[in-house]
């Protein structure tokens, strides 16, 4: 651009236009890069954002058995042996940061109200935390054993090994769309989620359907499959068809009542977070039929309508909704008070300094970090749908 001209987007243009006249420059900043996200939204409504947690990491008992049963007569003579119920997970706490400097010289030519478009020291700091919020919300869904400074998202109940073999008492095999859910092969809190880690046997049917010992699932998440070829799951109105968006309310119902089989109200989903075009499918599925949404209930002030998702459906009972920080094709299923996220600081959020004047470097600083992690309760209260069976390991 010429010395002699101001800045312009006019296609065409007029030497003396280009030597008078300015494009007018709009002062209200538009925030495109916002989002909404469930996950965290729901942990906060629920009170599940524990702050000023001390402590070099954490640890929590978990019982992974019961005792055994021995028939009696009343007259033979009983055994007495002890038996070790109980074993630890643990965790540590991890951290994240972001950051931002201004010079003195920036700070010098954004003074003038006249010229500034938008004011970099009024909000400065708060875009630094929004800034923060909005990097997080992928880290719900991490899987914290494959990368060793990030959080322990969701991902980490999930790795997994081929599927179980519904011909052979759910024994592991390689992957295969015959059957109905993945052979769960994570460790979390330092527990392996296979089946049978700790002992324990399948007592009749092909796992997580029939009945299994306490010690066999205690830890094991249910993983499925939009392609599945299961008869369990296949939709009745179009059998051929195995695809997800053919036969989800059939997987997902399957998905809802296996990870509650142990029953009691925290084992039951509250929550189902879907990726866009997982939802889509559930939704175009859904279309024509009756869509009931929950509006009122003891869980009225975690519900996801009433923090604002709108777009949410209910199947069995469990809400559904889209959540934009999700891998792609992929979905989880769990219950709000299954989860913590524990904060070592007084707010998830920590301003530190907040924005000070560094001399040596002639600017302004800041950072906003957080040192904190998630916490879920057994990953046998957990499930994860991918849409292919070619997502599996």
């Amino acid at each position: 651009m010429s010395n002699e001209t101001y800045q312009g987007y006019d296609f065409v243009k007029f030497d003396r236009l280009a030597t008078t006249t300015l494009a007018k420059h709009i002062r209200e900043l538009e925030e495109a890069h916002m989002r909404q996200y469930a996950f965290p939204a729901q942990l906060q409504a629920g009170g599940r954002v524990l702050q000023k947690q001390g402590g070099r990491g954490f640890d929590w008992p978990v019982q992974f058995t019961i005792h055994d049963m021995r028939t009696s007569t009343g007259a033979n003579a009983r055994e007495w042996k002890s038996k070790n119920l109980f074993t630890r997970a643990w965790l540590p706490y991890r951290g994240y940061e972001a950051t931002d400097t201004i010079s003195k010289a920036e700070v010098l030519a954004n003074s003038d109200s006249e010229t500034a478009i938008v004011n970099l020291m009024g909000g400065f700091l708060d875009r630094i935390k929004q800034s923060l919020e909005i990097r997080l919300a992928r880290q719900y869904f991490n899987d914290g054993e494959a990368n060793t400074d990030w959080w322990h998202g969701l991902e980490t109940l999930f790795a997994n090994n081929g599927t179980c073999n519904v011909s052979s008492s759910g024994a592991q095999r390689a992957k295969n769309t015959a059957d109905l859910v993945a052979y769960p092969a994570s460790t979390y809190a330092g527990l392996s989620t296979e089946l049978s880690a700790k002992g324990g046997n399948q007592i009749d049917g092909i796992w997580p359907a029939g009945e299994a010992d306490p010690a066999r699932d205690y830890w094991s998440p249910v993983i499925m499959f939009g392609d599945s070829t299961n008869a369990s799951v296949t939709n009745p109105a179009d059998s051929s068809t195995h695809t997800w968006q053919a036969q989800c309310l059939q997987i997902l119902g399957y998905a809802i009542i296996h990870s509650q089989r142990f029953g009691g109200l925290d084992t039951r989903p509250s929550t189902i977070v879907m990726d866009r075009s997982m939802f889509a499918e559930l939704k175009n599925q859904l279309r024509g039929k009756e869509t009931i949404y929950r509006t009122g209930g003891s869980e009225d002030e975690t519900s996801l309508i009433k923090l604002g998702f709108k777009d949410t459906v209910v199947v069995d009972g469990v809400e559904c909704t889209v959540e934009n920080s999700l891998p792609v094709n992929t979905a989880y299923g769990f219950s709000w008070r299954n989860c913590e996220l524990r904060v070592q600081t007084p707010e998830l959020f920590d301003a530190e300094m907040g924005v000070w004047y560094d001399p040596d470097v002639s600017a302004h600083k800041c950072v906003v970090s957080t040192l904190s992690n998630l916490r879920f309760s057994s990953p046998r209260n957990f499930f994860k749908i991918v849409r292919n069976v070619a997502q599996l390991t």
